[in-house]
């Protein structure tokens, strides 16, 4: 398996603009994982979170359907991906 070392990704230019750049791939800070998901999206990841500047990013992609969003774990990793984003943890 290779080790990517960058990923395309949404970059906000301001107001309703946004566009697509290839940047280098975070790495996980103590206490931090990185996770990568074989699945259908491309060889990019499905979840990931990370510092910029004073913000903090949060992507996931998991979840889809409505067995996913209602079990217990989706919902537990949303809930600490949002406390986490808003510097509550």
């Amino acid at each position: 398996m290779s080790v990517l070392a960058t990923m395309r990704c949404a970059v906000w230019t301001g107001g309703r603009d946004f566009r697509i750049e290839e940047r280098p791939l975070p790495e996980p800070g103590p206490g931090q994982v990185r996770v990568r998901v074989h699945a259908e999206a491309e060889g990019q990841p499905l979840l990931y979170a990370h510092t910029w500047g004073r913000g903090r990013v949060h992507y996931n992609a998991l979840g889809h359907d409505r067995r996913a969003l209602g079990h217990p774990s989706y919902q537990r990793l949303l809930a600490q991906a949002v406390a986490w984003a808003l510097g509550a943890s």
